[in-house]
């Protein structure tokens, strides 16, 4: 009967909304979890999200400065091996916000410089590499149309006359 059905599914509605709530691992659990599996910055982000009215505030405040300087560490980390691998744009990525005050920061703030200089250098030599080629792409249409243009003249055994007719045509 409907009546049955309605009992059912709404028994088994407000349990699943029961074990959802009291069933699911606090911020504080999935922190320390995190910060266990070195993922500092989802451990960041759940132990800000303890307001100070839970339970777990003053514990969460107590973990918060150790993860953040993990986390900064672990950035750190990751761009020195950036940088040996020459992955410019990732170090530029991870050490833009770097702060002032972190570990390593001075260290930081020379990569940073050094990865940007390389990312313009990079920049630099693919623009005249272009210019080099379209220059000689270029001069090389010229040449196909002087061959085109030539060919349509007798030859001539002079050189003297080529190189004149060469000069005209360049003209």
């Amino acid at each position: 009967t409907r009546f049955k059905v309605l009992l059912i599914y709404g028994l088994m509605f407000f349990l699943s909304i029961f074990f959802a709530a009291f069933g699911a691992p606090s911020n504080l659990e999935v922190a320390k979890t995190s910060v266990e599996e070195k993922d500092y910055e989802k451990a960041m982000d759940r132990l800000e999200k303890i307001k100070s009215t839970d339970p777990d505030f003053a514990e969460a405040q107590k973990l918060l400065p150790e993860t953040r300087k993990n986390y900064l560490i672990s950035r750190f980390d990751d761009a020195v091996n950036a940088s040996v691998a020459g992955e410019h744009t990732k170090v530029v990525t991870l050490l833009t916000d770097y702060p002032e005050d972190g570990p390593g920061s001075i260290d930081a703030a020379k990569m940073l410089v050094a990865a940007k200089d390389a990312i313009a250098e990079a920049e630099l030599v693919k623009a005249e590499k272009l210019a080099r080629r379209e220059a000689q792409e270029k001069a090389d249409a010229i040449a196909r149309e002087q061959e085109r243009a030539m060919a349509d003249f007798p030859e001539c055994g002079s050189e003297e006359a080529q190189t004149e007719v060469a000069r005209v045509l360049e003209g």
